[in-house]
């Protein structure tokens, strides 16, 4: 029992014929003959925003909307965004419109939502107030709804926007079709709302307060191709929570994309030797970083600490069991990774990023530097 190098060759690796990726349409855009009128059809931004929140889709939340705002003006509340005591019916077009608004506020922010409609010079190229007047923006804001009331379930945390939810999900899928590379990875979107009993947080993202979505994306262009909301540990149901949630999470990503020969690159937090048996059953090849202290890594490579004091930056060593190798690198620190494809003694050459410390050079660094390549480039 006992480790490889580059030294031997791994002999074990399959076939590239037997895992050839074949899926079940030509990856990238998928809009049928919607391309051929590309040019008459995709002149403004909207006309993409249209692809996701379809027309019948903005339908559905204007006669939400309405329904709503006409039965909480009947009982007496908020009145002050009547219109000579009556709701001012939403349309599809004022919609989109306020869509818009709240897109654009997404990117220019100010202090707080009056200044879009502040008079101030400095606020004159602002195009909110051209577009929506205040008034109207605040009553929509106020009686905006998704779901018709109805058929609201509070026992449902996402009731009120599983529809919305599920359906920019299944056009995701139906307008795109991922490249050979795809990952599984968690995705926040910020929020700073208190009472929903969703909202996580993470220390180490840019985003570290917000709604948890976990996402399968494809590697080539950063499509997100699949996702789901995470509801907290006791309200996302699994199919085998005996497994752990990064095995559920990746199982239930990939199924649309089973037995069509993806490459799926994952982090510590969801590789494992029974997700990577369960998804090749499934023709999906698992290739991710395991934990140092992760059960999957074999006997043969456990001794890391003791492997690392005698390894010098960029040595590696490889143990094959069945069809998945594991392979140890020393850079920083030692990284270990699993995969069925790759060969175990293969090396290769990849440009690696720097940080410059230019900017930290000492004065009298820069002088000698300086004074030093003035005297080669003077010498005969």
């Amino acid at each position: 029992m006992h480790w490889k190098d580059a030294n031997v060759e791994d002999t074990g690796a399959p076939d590239p014929r037997t895992v050839a990726f074949h899926p079940e349409r030509q990856p990238g855009i998928q809009m049928g003959r919607l391309l051929r009128y590309g040019a008459r059809l995709f002149r403004e931004p909207v006309d993409f925003l249209k692809l996701f929140l379809t027309e019948a889709l903005v339908f559905s939340i204007c006669v939400a909307t309405n329904y709503y705002a006409e039965m909480a003006i009947s009982r007496g509340e908020r009145l002050s965004y009547a219109s000579q005591g009556s709701w001012q019916p939403l349309t599809e077009e004022e919609l989109y419109r306020f869509l818009g608004i709240i897109l654009y506020m997404s990117v220019v922010k100010f202090q707080s939502i009056d200044r879009y409609w502040s008079t101030h010079a400095l606020y004159r190229n602002n195009p909110v107030p051209g577009i929506m007047s205040r008034n109207r923006f605040q009553a929509i804001l106020s009686f905006l709804q998704v779901t018709p009331p109805a058929d609201i379930n509070k026992a449902e945390k996402l009731t009120r926007i599983q529809s919305l939810v599920d359906h920019v999900c299944e056009k995701s899928k139906e307008l795109y079709q991922p490249y050979r590379e795809i990952a599984v990875d968690e995705r926040m979107v910020a929020s700073k709302h208190k009472f929903s009993g969703i909202r996580q947080f993470i220390k180490d993202k840019p985003v570290r307060f917000g709604i948890k979505l976990w996402v399968v994306a494809c590697n080539m262009s950063g499509y997100t191709y699949n996702f789901f909301v995470y509801l907290g540990k006791n309200n996302t149901i699994f199919a085998d929570k005996t497994k752990g949630i990064g095995f559920n999470v990746t199982i239930t990503l990939c199924k649309p994309l089973f037995d069509q020969g993806y490459r799926l690159f994952t982090d510590c937090f969801y590789t494992s030797i029974a997700l990577g048996k369960e998804l090749l059953a499934r023709k999906i090849y698992l290739i991710g970083v395991l934990k140092s202290n992760s059960l999957s890594i074999p006997d043969e490579l456990r001794n890391v600490k003791m492997w690392e004091r005698v390894a010098t930056r960029g040595d590696f060593r490889w143990h094959r069991i069945d069809e998945f190798v594991f392979v140890q690198w020393k850079d920083c620190k030692v990284v270990t990774f699993m995969s069925p494809l790759h060969h175990g003694s293969a090396t290769t050459v990849c440009e690696r990023t720097m940080k410059s410390s230019c900017n930290n050079v000492a004065l009298s660094d820069f002088f000698f530097f300086f004074f030093f390549f003035r005297e080669r480039a003077t010498t005969p």
